[in-house]
């Protein structure tokens, strides 16, 4: 309680550790266009979720979830206990409940960079120690570094694959490395794509990858939904024009390592064929040449 002496405080402030967390931006300006800049499902949910969301009434949609059930169905279906199975609302719950269950302000969160912004987002809420392992300019995931980094205060170990941005994969036999080399810390896994949508994007991307070939458009292997392109210092007009065109592309030169670096989207074929046009006639138009990229370490 304040003293006689005291003026009350006239404005409460957040913790620290939230000042301190990076910023995440958004994009601000409409995305009514062709959405190739986040790595998204450019299509549709399964038609047999979209015809159930359409049967939902209005009085439906006021109860409270039950999750139980589907968490059974679930857990049966991947063979697994109904208590190993947690169903969140997106990638970005889970990340947020792992930070809040289990990291202390002395624990160490070990991750690989550059990666999914919003593992520092949720773990910088808890502690502000995050060990950021810093790929290398192939990208390939730093094994033998990330293994050297790991302490006995290690608490809680992120690994994307595909990671995201650059798309590389962390191998089965090298998730149960580390594993073994940390068996006092959580190792979250972050996974994903459906069967069908693999198969698209598969044959997607290699569409894209033949054409980013023939403008000598430097890129890196994916395994994921999107590619990596280095188009250097005018990556930010490149993402302008495409926008006149109707596609929209996300500018990763913010992400370390990644400067001069723009991520496109894999859609299925119609997105890709429209986005490949977007992308031929902008770079055109800006007269880019393959010598404008940075070139390899």
């Amino acid at each position: 309680m304040p003293t006689q002496l005291e003026a009350p405080p006239t404005t409460i402030t957040p913790r620290a550790a939230v000042i301190a967390m990076p910023e995440y931006h958004p994009p601000l300006a409409g995305r009514d266009a062709l959405r190739l800049d986040f790595n998204e499902n450019t299509f549709a949910p399964s038609p047999r979720v979209f015809a159930k969301l359409q049967s939902l009434t209005a009085e439906g949609l006021t109860i409270y979830p039950e999750r139980q059930q589907l968490e059974q169905i679930t857990a049966a279906h991947y063979g697994l206990e109904p208590n190993e199975v947690m169903l969140t609302n997106g990638v970005d719950e889970a990340i947020h409940l792992l930070a809040c269950t289990f990291l202390d302000p002395t624990d160490e969160v070990l991750l690989c960079t550059p990666s999914f912004f919003m593992y520092d987002v949720s773990c910088s809420m808890m502690t502000n120690h995050l060990v950021r392992i810093q790929a290398d300019d192939t990208f390939a995931f730093p094994l033998a570094r990330f293994l050297a980094a790991i302490t006995p205060r290690t608490k809680l170990i992120m690994i994307a694959t595909p990671n995201n941005p650059t798309g590389q994969t962390v191998s089965r036999e090298q998730i149960l490395q580390i594993c073994a080399a940390a068996p006092h810390a959580v190792v979250f896994a972050d996974e994903a794509d459906l069967q069908w949508y693999v198969a698209q994007i598969r044959t997607g991307r290699e569409r894209v990858y033949a054409a980013l070939r023939e403008l000598n458009i430097r890129t890196w292997p994916s395994a994921a939904n999107f590619i990596l392109m280095d188009i250097g210092p005018r990556h930010k007009e490149l993402v302008a024009t495409m926008r006149e065109h109707g596609v929209l592309l996300r500018d990763r030169s913010a992400d370390p390592g990644c400067e001069g670096y723009v991520r496109i989207t894999i859609g299925v074929e119609d997105h890709v064929t429209r986005g490949l046009a977007a992308l031929r006639a902008s770079l055109a138009e800006l007269n880019w040449t393959p010598a404008e990229g940075r070139q390899p370490a």
